[in-house]
Protein backbone atom coordinates (compact mmCIF):
# COMPACT_ATOMS: atom_id res chain seq x y z
CA UNK A 1 0.00 0.00 0.00
CA UNK A 2 2.71 2.49 -0.31
CA UNK A 3 2.61 4.97 -2.76
CA UNK A 4 5.44 5.82 -5.28
CA UNK A 5 6.39 8.22 -8.38
CA UNK A 6 8.34 7.31 -11.20
CA UNK A 7 9.27 10.05 -13.90
CA UNK A 8 11.78 10.07 -16.75
CA UNK A 9 13.13 12.86 -19.23
CA UNK A 10 14.81 12.79 -22.00
CA UNK A 11 16.34 16.08 -24.45
CA UNK A 12 14.37 17.58 -26.83
CA UNK A 13 16.17 19.65 -29.51
CA UNK A 14 14.90 23.69 -29.54
CA UNK A 15 15.11 25.69 -32.45
CA UNK A 16 18.10 28.73 -32.34
CA UNK A 17 15.37 31.38 -31.84
CA UNK A 18 13.38 28.62 -29.59
CA UNK A 19 9.96 29.48 -30.86
CA UNK A 20 9.62 25.13 -31.68
CA UNK A 21 11.02 22.37 -29.64
CA UNK A 22 11.07 19.48 -31.62
CA UNK A 23 11.18 15.74 -30.11
CA UNK A 24 13.89 13.30 -31.59
CA UNK A 25 12.32 10.10 -30.02
CA UNK A 26 9.24 8.97 -28.17
CA UNK A 27 9.62 6.97 -24.93
CA UNK A 28 7.40 5.53 -22.84
CA UNK A 29 7.09 4.58 -19.24
CA UNK A 30 6.00 1.22 -17.38
CA UNK A 31 5.93 0.08 -14.05
CA UNK A 32 5.95 -3.80 -13.60
CA UNK A 33 4.73 -5.65 -10.21
CA UNK A 34 6.78 -8.56 -8.80
CA UNK A 35 4.15 -10.64 -10.41
CA UNK A 36 4.80 -9.58 -13.93
CA UNK A 37 1.19 -7.04 -14.33
CA UNK A 38 1.63 -3.37 -14.83
CA UNK A 39 0.91 -1.69 -11.63
CA UNK A 40 -2.38 0.33 -11.72
CA UNK A 41 -1.87 3.58 -12.52
CA UNK A 42 1.99 2.40 -13.18
CA UNK A 43 1.87 3.36 -16.89
CA UNK A 44 2.67 6.91 -19.00
CA UNK A 45 2.07 6.66 -22.57
CA UNK A 46 1.72 10.32 -23.81
CA UNK A 47 3.58 11.73 -26.85
CA UNK A 48 3.92 15.59 -26.83
CA UNK A 49 6.36 15.98 -24.46
CA UNK A 50 9.89 14.90 -23.14
CA UNK A 51 8.95 13.54 -20.02
CA UNK A 52 6.70 10.53 -18.75
CA UNK A 53 5.22 10.68 -15.11
CA UNK A 54 3.44 7.59 -13.09
CA UNK A 55 2.21 8.21 -9.90
CA UNK A 56 0.72 4.85 -8.30
CA UNK A 57 0.06 2.70 -4.79
CA UNK A 58 2.18 -0.29 -4.65
CA UNK A 59 -0.22 -3.33 -4.11
CA UNK A 60 1.97 -5.89 -3.40
CA UNK A 61 5.55 -6.38 -1.62
CA UNK A 62 8.53 -6.97 -3.98
CA UNK A 63 10.64 -5.63 -6.71
CA UNK A 64 8.88 -3.43 -9.25
CA UNK A 65 10.53 -3.02 -12.40
CA UNK A 66 11.14 0.59 -14.09
CA UNK A 67 10.56 -0.12 -18.06
CA UNK A 68 11.03 2.69 -20.94
CA UNK A 69 10.27 1.31 -24.52
CA UNK A 70 10.85 3.85 -27.57
CA UNK A 71 8.17 3.97 -29.57
CA UNK A 72 9.28 4.02 -33.00
CA UNK A 73 12.50 4.86 -34.38
CA UNK A 74 14.34 7.49 -34.22
CA UNK A 75 14.85 10.01 -37.35
CA UNK A 76 18.34 9.32 -39.22
CA UNK A 77 21.00 11.89 -38.30
CA UNK A 78 19.43 12.04 -34.95
CA UNK A 79 22.21 12.59 -31.80
CA UNK A 80 22.32 10.19 -28.80
CA UNK A 81 19.86 10.89 -26.53
CA UNK A 82 20.28 10.84 -22.40
CA UNK A 83 17.52 9.69 -20.02
CA UNK A 84 17.39 10.32 -16.57
CA UNK A 85 14.66 8.35 -13.97
CA UNK A 86 14.00 9.35 -10.73
CA UNK A 87 11.93 7.39 -8.02
CA UNK A 88 10.64 8.05 -5.22
CA UNK A 89 8.51 7.03 -2.10
CA UNK A 90 6.74 9.93 -0.59
CA UNK A 91 6.01 9.92 3.11
CA UNK A 92 3.41 12.50 4.65
CA UNK A 93 2.94 13.19 8.22
CA UNK A 94 0.94 15.59 9.80
CA UNK A 95 1.99 18.25 11.95
CA UNK A 96 -0.54 19.20 14.39
CA UNK A 97 0.49 21.67 16.70
CA UNK A 98 -0.29 21.98 20.59
CA UNK A 99 -2.81 24.28 21.67
CA UNK A 100 -2.80 24.90 25.13
CA UNK A 101 -4.86 27.54 26.78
Amino acid sequence: GQRARVAISWWSTAASDYSTDILDMDLDLRVIEPYGNYAPDGVSVSLDNNYELVDFVAQHTGQYTIRVDRYGNPAPGVPENWVGIAFVTPKYQAFLPQVQR
